[in-house]
C-alpha cells in the first residue's frame, strides 16, 4: 500500500495482519506490479499514473483525470468489457473508472441500446443522505404530522438540506458540470452519438441513490422487441416494469 509522505509508516490492519503504508514515490513501481489501484486524488493520479504504467503495470485509476483521454479506456466491466481486449499484462496500461452515476446509469440503460438503439436520454438523479451515515434515529426525528414530511436536524447540520436540490457549476452549453461528466462519458462508452441531457442537480432524499432516465428508443416500435427481450431475460438485476396505461416502463 502506497500513500503521500505524511501517511508513511502508518499501519492498516486486515485479516489479522498489519500492513505499512509506504511513501509513494516515482520508483514505488520498480519491483513488477500487475495492477495497480489508484484512488487518492487527482494530482497523484496525474504524477504517478504514468510512472507505473511506464513500469509495465495495469493502472485502474478512480480520479476524472484520464476519463477522457481518447488512448484510455473509459470501463465499466458488464458494458463494455471488450474495450480492455488490448491490454495485456507487463505493458502497462490506464484504466479509468467512470463516474458513479454514469456506471448506475448505463449498466440499465445498456440492454435497452442493444435492442432498441437509444436516440435521445433525460436523466435525473437523486442523492441520499444515508450514504453519509448522516441516517440515525440520534440525528433525525419524524414528526408525527398528518404528511410525516418534517424532519428536526439535531446533528447533523446537513440534513438541513433536506429535500432541497443543488446544482453544481453551471457550464457555458448551459449544463451543469455533474451532468456533462455523464453525457461525455455515455457517449465514450457506448462509442454513440446518442443525444443526452443530463443536469444531474442533486435531489436530497433520504433513503437509496436513485436516477430517473427517460429514453427515447429509434425507432420507436422497437420498444415492443425490448418489452419481450428484457422482460424474459433479467439484466444484472434490472426488471422492465411496464405501466401500461401510461405507456411507459
Amino acid at each position: 500500500m502506497l500513500a503521500i509522505e505524511r501517511y508513511a509508516g502508518e499501519k492498516i490492519r486486515f485479516e489479522d495482519q498489519d500492513y505499512v503504508i509506504e511513501g509513494i514515490n516515482r520508483n514505488s513501481f520498480d519491483d513488477g506490479i500487475d495492477i495497480a489501484l489508484f484512488s487518492a486524488g487527482e494530482s497523484i493520479s496525474k504524477e504517478f499514473a504514468p510512472a507505473a504504467v511506464e513500469r509495465g503495470a495495469i493502472v485502474i485509476d478512480n480520479t476524472f483525470v484520464f476519463h477522457m483521454y481518447k488512448q484510455v479506456p473509459l470501463i465499466i466491466p458488464e458494458v463494455n468489457p471488450d474495450a480492455m481486449s488490448r491490454l495485456f499484462f507487463g505493458k502497462g496500461a490506464i484504466i479509468a473508472n467512470p463516474n458513479c452515476a454514469t456506471i448506475m446509469c448505463l449498466i440499465a440503460m445498456t440492454p435497452l441500446d442493444r435492442y432498441a438503439k437509444v436516440a435521445r436520454m433525460v436523466i435525473s438523479k437523486f442523492q441520499a443522505f444515508c450514504e453519509a451515515d448522516a441516517l440515525d434515529e440520534r440525528i433525525v426525528k419524524f414528526h408525527e404530522n398528518p404528511n410525516n414530511t418534517m424532519f428536526y436536524v439535531t446533528q447533523h447540520k446537513a440534513l438541513e438540506l433536506i429535500f432541497e436540490v443543488l446544482n453544481s457549476p453551471v457550464q457555458s452549453n448551459g449544463n451543469n458540470e455533474e451532468g456533462m461528466k455523464l453525457v461525455r462519458e455515455a457517449k465514450k462508452i457506448w462509442f454513440s452519438k446518442v443525444q443526452t441531457t443530463s443536469d444531474l442537480s442533486q435531489a436530497m432524499i433520504l433513503l437509496e441513490r436513485s436516477m430517473c432516465c427517460l429514453l427515447h428508443p429509434k425507432p420507436m416500435h422497437a420498444i415492443y422487441k425490448v418489452v419481450v427481450e428484457i422482460s424474459s431475460h433479467q439484466w444484472l438485476g434490472c426488471s422492465l416494469i411496464p405501466q401500461t396505461t401510461q405507456r411507459v416502463f
